[in-house]
């Protein structure tokens, strides 16, 4: 009987969590944020004199504007908080299911000793056709009810 050793479950490095939403979803032509947030687990800390950096891109690449694909910790809600959140600004381009795709590195400390860390995460993104404006007839109760649609007085 031959026994063969399983590999463990690579477990996340321990001490820091990093939260952002699995998905979103926009109509084409809307802006939009995603939220991420770098946390420390309790007895760490992020390093707040380390590089701090949040690189993304899109997935097809014209499908999504990435106003700024380069975020560092200044560009944080708050640059000194423990847990660095960031606001990632976007604008659906193309309708479809298209991925953000976010490389974050960081330092991560506990007491006195800090090791770098680099992630990878994803986030789905659905855009929306843009929503289409009914346009009202003529002397319809919507057209009445439009201030620019009301016939100025005959003179």
């Amino acid at each position: 009987m031959v026994a063969a050793a399983l590999p463990a479950a690579a477990a996340p490095p321990p001490g820091y969590t990093i939260a952002l939403p699995e998905r979103i979803e926009l109509a084409a032509g809307q802006g939009g944020e995603v939220s991420l947030t770098i946390a420390p687990q309790a007895g760490y800390t992020i390093s707040r004199s380390g590089p701090l950096r949040v690189s993304l891109s899109a997935r097809p690449a014209d499908a999504v504007e990435l106003p700024r694909r380069r975020y560092q910790r200044a560009h944080a809600a708050d640059r000194l908080a423990e847990s660095p959140r960031f606001d990632l600004a976007l604008r659906g381009v193309r309708p479809g299911s298209h991925r953000l795709i976010l490389d974050v590195l960081f330092w991560v400390c506990r007491g006195r000793t800090c090791r770098p860390v680099r992630a990878e995460r994803a986030v789905a993104i659905e855009v929306r056709p843009p929503a289409s404006i009914p346009t009202a007839a003529p002397g319809s109760a919507a057209a009445a009810a439009r201030p620019d649609a009301a016939a100025s007085p005959a003179r």
